[in-house]
């Protein structure tokens, strides 16, 4: 027997308004930035630092980090809602931002020392945003 996850199961009626909001706003980049350069990126092999930059500046690069280390405090099913539709329109750049949000910034909010973390707004910048020093 398969065996679903609790998430997978998640209906649009049973999300919160700020899911809701979220997945809005995410498919809507998604669509209008991401989407309409994917097939370039593919021919070309550049890397979108644009791209990251924006979404960093949305939030989406430190969705579940908290509010007090800069990040955004986002529920998993949120980080999951912007992570699908980032997918939707390109698949290696939602695998970027699963690997910031999971191993980076996870790594770091476990393994980083407080001054690290919390003292240092280029490190915020650097890693929750993605921007330039």
């Amino acid at each position: 027997m398969i065996m679903h996850s609790k998430l997978a199961e998640v209906r649009s009626s049973e999300l919160t308004d700020e899911q809701k909001m979220i997945q809005s706003m995410v498919r809507e980049f998604s669509r209008k930035v991401i989407a309409a350069t994917a097939a370039e990126r593919d021919r070309t092999k550049e890397f979108p630092a644009e791209n990251f930059k924006q979404m960093g500046e949305l939030g989406l690069m430190g969705m579940m980090i908290p509010e007090e280390y800069g990040g955004e405090n986002s529920d998993t099913i949120s980080y999951v809602l912007a992570l699908s539709k980032i997918a939707y329109s390109c698949a290696s750049t939602s695998v970027v931002m699963s690997v910031q949000n999971s191993i980076v910034c996870e790594s770091m909010l476990k393994y980083g020392t407080e001054k690290e973390i919390s003292h240092s707004p280029g490190f915020r910048r650097r890693y929750w945003r993605l921007c330039p020093d």
